[in-house]
């Protein structure tokens, strides 16, 4: 107390606070005593709402935070479970997420984390699907509100360059690549260059693409940009992206009427030959296709987009599909297959690098491989020495001046990627709105 009032130190969620109640000799000690009981809780409550600073809600107290992973096997349902969250809750929890997110497409690895308050009352639970994406559920007053958001990324240009010792998997590998980015650069090229028959050792290639970074520290690669490669088989070859396709250095598509080869990794055990010994014949005969030798169940792709006209069992080719493509005059034969995928059947379309089956060693086969003929109007011939016309070309004025100047900036940052750099290096950020 104090002359003429009393004063109150208070403190709510922050700094003291004051408060002074005057009075007057007059007042009764009774009155003062109503006033102290009846003013200070409704001062109270109205800081409450107000919060700290006097202009929002109180900072949210403490919360204790468990996270986990789902196990192979388990499922969202069961990992809250052991967390001791009850069963009633759970139900309450993932209703209001499937709203979003259906909790049975949770993966191994998947992550979740559960805040509670110091007393043990669960407030709010975060999933995620993979490193980007989450949901959360807030258990209110009135139920749970769930919501879904993303780890905002943000765009880096990235370069690498390297040279071909043993393969451009080692090479990229030894560098920093991910299998990701290395898939990525084997699919821009796959329509030009048959990466198990044609790179040599010494070959170069450089590489630009967009790395996508998010704060807490994720990054995944994104699409290829710019890329090219000189082999002393292939050549120069050179892609550039444009307006969701690669092109080379003068507007001609990447894309041919057929990919390089059947199979991502393999080598070829046997050329197209018009007179070979047959190992498990015994004698010389023609061999109208190109052997590739690879782990048993490795995926066998579709070179073109096509229609199947024959899926089954064909004497010594073992299983075997056979594709015609679209507006040629071109079959394609796969032979010796471990099984054929489900759904490839007579009268199927199917597109370029689709998986039609594995490889295998059904019929006259002496270990796994895939046997893998062309044939142009009925008649075989070497795929690998067939050269196919681009798929598309860009001829309309306004659309190659635009790939002209694209490709002259992208060109001009893939010159500039260190070649004596021995892991990915990052471009100019002001470079990433391309």
């Amino acid at each position: 107390a104090r002359p003429g009032g009393y004063m109150i130190n208070w403190v709510s969620n922050g700094p003291a606070r004051w408060i002074i109640l005057k009075t007057d000799s007059k007042r009764s000690l009774l009155t003062n005593v109503v006033l102290i009981l009846v003013v200070v809780p409704a001062l109270f409550l109205i800081f409450q709402i107000r919060g700290r600073d006097g202009s929002g809600p109180p900072e949210e107290p403490p919360l204790v935070i468990s996270s986990g992973t789902i196990p192979r096997g388990g499922s969202l349902y069961k990992s809250l479970l052991k967390e001791g969250v009850a069963d009633l809750e759970i139900q309450g929890l993932i209703g209001s997420l499937k709203r979003h997110f259906d909790p049975r497409r949770s993966r191994p690895g998947d992550a979740y984390e559960l805040f509670k308050t110091t007393s043990g009352e669960l407030v709010r639970l975060k999933v995620w699907e993979g490193p980007i994406q989450y949901y959360t559920v807030e258990k209110t007053t009135s139920g749970y509100v769930s919501d879904k958001d993303a780890i905002p990324l943000e765009d880096v240009v990235m370069g690498l360059s390297g040279s071909i010792e043993n393969s451009l998997w080692d090479s990229m590998v030894s560098r920093g690549a991910d299998s990701q980015l290395f898939s990525s650069v084997e699919s821009v090229f796959a329509w030009q260059i048959d990466f198990l028959t044609e790179q040599r050792k010494g070959d170069r290639y450089k590489v630009l693409w967009k790395r996508k970074v998010g704060a807490n520290g994720i990054s995944l690669e994104g699409d290829i940009l710019a890329a090219a490669y000189e082999g002393g088989e292939t050549g120069n070859v050179v892609a550039v992206r444009f307006e969701g396709r690669y092109y080379d250095a003068d507007g001609n598509s990447m894309e041919r009427s057929f990919l390089r080869g059947p199979l991502d990794s393999a080598r070829v055990s046997s050329f197209f030959n018009k007179r070979r010994y047959h190992p498990i014949l015994r004698r010389y005969r023609p061999h109208h296709g190109t052997d590739y030798a690879a782990p048993r169940g490795t995926g066998v792709r579709s070179v073109g987009d096509g229609v199947v006209v024959y899926s089954g069992w064909k004497g010594g080719y073992g299983n075997v599909v056979k594709i015609r493509h679209t507006n040629s005059s071109f079959e394609t034969l796969y032979g010796h297959l471990q099984y054929i995928r489900k759904g490839i059947t007579a009268g199927r379309r199917v597109g370029a690098k689709q998986i039609i089956g594995a490889v295998g060693s059904t019929g006259l086969a002496t270990g796994p491989h895939l046997h893998f003929e062309v044939h142009r109007n009925g008649v075989p011939i070497n795929f690998l020495t067939l050269k196919l016309p681009p798929s598309r070309k860009i001829t309309d004025p306004g659309e190659l001046a635009r790939f002209n100047k694209l490709r002259d900036v992208l060109l001009r940052h893939l010159d500039s990627v260190d070649a004596s750099a021995k892991a990915p290096v990052p471009i100019d950020s002001g470079f990433a709105a391309f």
